[in-house]
């Protein structure tokens, strides 16, 4: 009689115990960092890291570069996943790759110089007092164009093989464009989870980009 053989869980608890280690135990402390009154005296650096509007503004360019990515990233994606073994996809992919290679506070700073002080953009800006509004739109900009490869690069991998004969049987009963874009969307929802999620995370610790545009 044979023995029951039962999955082994030890590398799922490692990992696991790994990431709270180096991911959740920090993310706790900042949390609890935060929680706590300002001092009467002064701050530390890790105390000023700390602070819920400092916190809530990281937190919410994150999901905002995420966001941008996503929607910039997700066709090129699929297009990449519809070319997978075809000679002509390893040429997409490398022009994919393209503006990961450069770094982001440099993309910034090539968007920044599309509008010198002699642009009429620039000159728009500084009638209305704008200044500081075409700097955060820049950003956000230069955020969304570095980081949306890292959407298409996921929804490629991770993207089911049977979409596209679902596709195919979607058209033939000739399904109207809001049920294909449905189906699109749940056969792409784990990359696009998971490249949002990855962008967050590189913009959450991007800082160069930020002191550029001088957004705290």
């Amino acid at each position: 009689m044979r023995r029951p053989r039962f999955p082994d869980h030890g590398p799922l608890v490692g990992a696991t115990a790994l990431w709270l280690l180096v991911v959740g135990a920090p993310a706790v402390g900042l949390l609890a960092s935060a929680m706590r009154p300002p001092s009467a005296v002064t701050w530390s650096p890790v105390e000023v890291a700390a602070s819920p509007s400092l916190l809530a503004t990281t937190v919410g360019w994150s999901l905002l570069a995420a966001l941008g990515a996503m929607v910039l990233g997700w066709c090129p994606g699929r297009l990449l996943r519809a070319l997978r073994g075809r000679a002509i996809g390893a040429a997409v992919l490398a022009l994919v790759l393209v503006p990961m290679i450069v770094p982001p506070y440099a993309v910034f700073y090539a968007w920044w110089q599309a509008w010198p002080p002699d642009s009429s953009i620039f000159s728009w800006a500084v009638e209305h007092g704008a200044v500081g509004h075409l700097r955060h739109a820049t950003l956000a900009i230069g955020l969304w164009s570095w980081s949306w490869p890292v959407v298409s690069l996921c929804v490629a991998g991770m993207g089911a093989p049977s979409g596209v004969a679902v596709g195919d049987l979607l058209r033939l009963d000739a399904a109207g464009p809001g049920r294909r874009a449905v189906h699109r969307i749940i056969l792409d929802a784990p990359g696009l989870a998971m490249g949002g999620a990855l962008v967050a995370l590189l913009t959450f610790a991007n800082t160069t980009c930020f002191d550029l545009a001088q957004v705290g």
